[in-house]
């Protein structure tokens, strides 16, 4: 019987042998498993990270087959308004970064998902718009939008398909991708082959220093098996003939580096990288022992919002329901501990997730429409990294009721 992963034995960036597990959670379904009905048995898999002690990089240590994380995704980038109009100041960004043709320079974004930050491209008139997505559910969407679409997952092989197709491209986006690619080097060599030679790589990872930081930890799970600072990206880079030009970083996601790369001939903002790399270091995030010190953190998190659920909800018998099912749901559940008998429904917004139950712990996703029928108590926001619209939203919506808005991330918070 063939396992539904491999364990990684190499370092995704410089493939390096040495390996040190810094983190060990709960064994967890896949974070997007959503099922159709309760008592489903799903299987459970090792969410293991490990640090590279050549490169430092931080990545997953058991890597599950694509095929199962993102065939059948869940994840629909136009359900989110904070999301949308994160995607428009983005393509804003680009088009003041870059002067841009167009009629004659062709866009490419990997992983497009619904196509939501492709379309600000075509309804600017650019005639080059061209996207790929691995999820078939997701391949309707994008032909709506007149976006020449792909349903395929991207690597050095098929580059070599949209090369003869399309030369090369100026500007190739993977948004919140990077993460989610088992073979970096593979998938790296590929945007080389089809970047035009002025031509910028731009990329959104959620950034490794914010994750320690603001202790969100629910970040991590198995599609993302990559956890990014700087440091060793500039060397990955320069290891296969690029170079890492620029960054931003901006608040998408409770936190997120934006990376420009180009062909070795542009030039970078060196001091501005340095700086940041100095900041890096400072921090300790290169130190196995910044890792220990993070996972008792994670624990005393857990001590105080289970002691805060059991004595001002459970023993007074009050009602708690969740704000927000995204894929950081599940391990926030796992390592919390956290279910149905907690958590009596979540709200979310995205269509493909309600009258679904969250992975293993059952947890029904219910329409935000359904409020009004439910009697609450408590809100827990599961979507931390959009709260302050959430509770706009919730304080408009009922504010002739009276309930308590919980915050967990980055510092518990009651309203």
């Amino acid at each position: 019987m063939k396992k539904d992963f491999i364990l990684r034995r190499r370092c995704v960036l410089c493939n390096g042998l040495k390996l040190k597990e810094v983190l060990n959670f709960k064994k967890t379904p896949l974070a997007n498993s959503y099922v159709k009905r309760p008592g489903i048995k799903e299987k459970t898999f090792p969410l293991v990270c490990v640090l590279c002690s050549d490169c430092k990089h931080l990545q997953l240590q058991h890597l599950i087959k694509p095929e199962l994380l993102f065939e059948d995704y869940m994840y629909v980038s136009g359900t989110s308004p904070v999301l949308v109009k994160h995607f428009e100041d983005y393509f804003k960004k680009i088009k003041r970064t870059i002067g841009l043709n167009k009629s004659k320079d062709k866009i490419l974004d990997i992983a497009c998902n619904d196509g939501t930050f492709l379309n600000f491209f075509v309804k600017d008139k650019f005639k080059n718009v061209v996207g790929i997505e691995p999820a078939k559910n997701l391949r309707y969407l994008n032909k709506q939008k007149k976006i020449d679409i792909h349903t395929s997952f991207f690597n050095y092989k098929n580059s070599f398909s949209f090369k003869k197709k399309y030369k090369n491209f100026k500007v190739i986006t993977a948004n919140n991708v990077f993460a989610h690619v088992p073979d970096l080097r593979d998938f790296a060599l590929g945007v080389k082959n089809i970047l035009a030679n002025d031509g910028l790589f731009i990329f959104e990872v959620s950034y490794l220093k914010n994750v320690i930081e603001k202790l969100t930890f629910d970040t991590i799970y198995h599609e993302h098996m990559s956890y990014h600072s700087l440091a060793p990206l500039i060397k990955f880079f320069r290891s296969i003939g690029m170079k890492l030009i620029d960054f931003d970083l901006v608040q998408a996601q409770g936190g997120s580096i934006r990376v420009y790369v180009g062909h070795e001939n542009l030039n970078e903002k060196k001091k501005k990288i340095q700086r940041q790399v100095l900041i890096e270091k400072k921090m300790g995030i290169l130190n196995e022992n910044l890792y220990r010190k993070y996972f008792r953190r994670i624990l005393g998190q857990k001590k105080q919002i289970n002691k805060m659920i059991k004595n001002k909800i459970l023993k007074k018998n009050k009602v708690l329901i969740g704000y927000g099912a995204p894929a950081k749901v599940t391990t926030f559940s796992y390592t919390f501990d956290l279910g149905k008998n907690h958590i009596r429904y979540i709200v979310d917004d995205n269509y493909l997730k309600q009258d679904k139950y969250t992975p293993g712990k059952n947890i029904k996703i219910i329409k935000f429409e359904n409020l009004k029928k439910i009697s609450f108590d408590f809100i827990i926001i599961l979507a931390w990294n959009f709260s302050n619209p959430i509770i706009k939203k919730l304080n408009k919506k009922f504010k002739n009721r009276n309930f308590k808005i919980i915050v967990p991330f980055p510092k518990l918070k009651i309203y």
